[in-house]
C-alpha cells in the first residue's frame, strides 16, 4: 500500500489505494479534476472542497480503457490542512465494481 497521510490506526481501508490519476467531473458546473489516488472503495481529489464530512456527492469518472462511470461518493476526510477531499464510493453498480477492479489490477501486477 502507498504511504497514507494519516497514522496507521486511522486507515480503515479494505483495499489499497493506487497513486493513479483518473479524470473526474463534478457537477454542477462540470468541474474537472484528476484523482491523486484511487481504489475500489474511494479516491482522493486534491484541491477541491466537496463539503463537510458525510456529504454525498455525484461524480463521473473516466476510467481509461473502459469509459465513463457515474458514481455516488461520500466525503470521509478533508486531507491534511484541507488540501482536498477523500471520498468513499457508495452504492457501486456491478459494472463499476468490475471496471474499477480490472483497471486497478494493472497497478497491482
Amino acid at each position: 500500500m502507498k504511504d497514507s497521510p494519516f497514522p496507521p490506526e486511522w486507515d480503515k481501508r479494505n483495499s489499497p489505494r493506487q497513486a493513479v490519476g483518473v479524470m473526474v467531473t463534478i457537477p454542477p458546473g462540470d468541474k474537472k479534476i484528476m484523482t491523486r489516488d484511487l481504489s475500489q472503495e474511494g479516491c482522493f481529489l486534491p484541491g477541491v472542497d466537496l463539503g463537510p464530512v458525510g456529504t454525498e456527492v455525484s461524480i463521473r469518472m473516466d476510467i481509461p480503457g473502459f469509459g465513463l462511470l457515474a458514481l455516488q461518493g461520500k466525503v470521509v476526510h478533508k486531507g491534511r490542512e484541507n488540501e482536498g477531499t477523500g471520498m468513499e464510493f457508495v452504492s457501486l453498480s456491478s459494472e463499476a465494481i468490475e471496471w474499477l477492479d480490472q483497471f486497478l489490477s494493472i497497478f497491482n501486477a
